[in-house]
């Protein structure tokens, strides 16, 4: 009896463990569930043709966004550079014709004349004024003394650059010959001075306006005309072109174009009156 509980014991302990077995045999597993990590799954599928695609255009369309961006910042920042090299430019001009002129003398010999420029080609079609006396200023070979010189200012064209313009400014002082200031009252007649300096580039207008004693405002004054005398004032415009404004509107200008509003629209202009007394 003893042997045969033994053996039945056995028995059921053996079809214990076999159906144990079975049911685990039976049940999935986590990794069978997909309960496991991500990153154990080694049959997960990548990016199809389709999904590259869509993301290289929106790169391309992010990269295309923000060079337009830096492009305009760019410009802008270029144009504001521009604009303020002419009006520094602009200003200097002024003070410096402004100074010339507060010395400025006449008398009977000694004649202030403004006129249009007909010996110039005008900037743009656009006849300028040039301005002929004589300034009483200090000597400049080291000496206390003041020396009276012819000054004279006009607009030429560029010679580098075709279609553009600058203001210069002619000194010298009177030779001696019977053709000097002190002998010749229309000494503004002459050549005029060699080698003149630039005063302004990129000059698109350069315009003088004086009363005369009747009180009419013209564009031409003679002091041999009225008195041998100045004028009350003197009303000094200018008007300047950024550089890289100033190339555009020559090329248009010099190819028939419209370059009328991209004058109207870039130009800086100045301003001022010099008292003479």
């Amino acid at each position: 009896q003893r042997l045969r509980r033994s053996v039945a014991l056995h028995d059921a302990r053996l079809r214990g463990r076999r159906s144990r077995g079975a049911a685990d045999n039976h049940e999935p597993s986590l990794w069978r569930q997909g309960q496991c990590s991500s990153s154990f799954d080694t049959h997960r599928a990548g990016f199809n043709l389709v999904e590259l695609l869509v993301a290289v255009v929106v790169l391309a369309v992010i990269v295309t966004m923000m060079a337009t961006i830096f492009r305009g910042a760019d410009s802008a920042w270029n144009r504001g550079v521009g604009r303020d090299d002419v009006d520094t430019a602009g200003r200097v001009a002024i003070r410096m014709l402004a100074g010339d002129l507060e010395c400025a003398l006449a008398d009977s010999m000694i004649t202030f004349n403004m006129d249009e420029d007909h010996a110039s080609p005008g900037s743009f079609s656009i006849s300028n004024s040039v301005v002929s006396f004589v300034a009483l200023q200090k000597d400049p070979g080291g000496t206390n003394n003041r020396a009276a010189r012819e000054i004279v200012y006009w607009v030429r064209e560029n010679t580098n650059s075709p279609g553009r313009h600058e203001l210069v400014r002619g000194s010298r002082f009177p030779p001696a010959s019977p053709d000097q200031l002190y002998r010749n009252s229309t000494w503004y007649e002459n050549p005029r001075p060699p080698d003149p300096g630039v005063v302004a580039e990129n000059v698109t207008c350069f315009r003088l306006v004086a009363p005369d004693f009747s009180n009419y405002v013209g564009r031409t004054y003679s002091s041999a005309l009225n008195g041998d005398r100045l004028p009350a004032h003197l009303d000094i415009y200018l008007e300047l072109l950024p550089e890289r404004d100033s190339k555009q509107a020559a090329a248009l200008w010099l190819r028939d174009g419209d370059y009328t509003n991209l004058v109207e629209r870039h130009a800086r202009r100045f301003t001022t009156r010099v008292f003479f007394f």
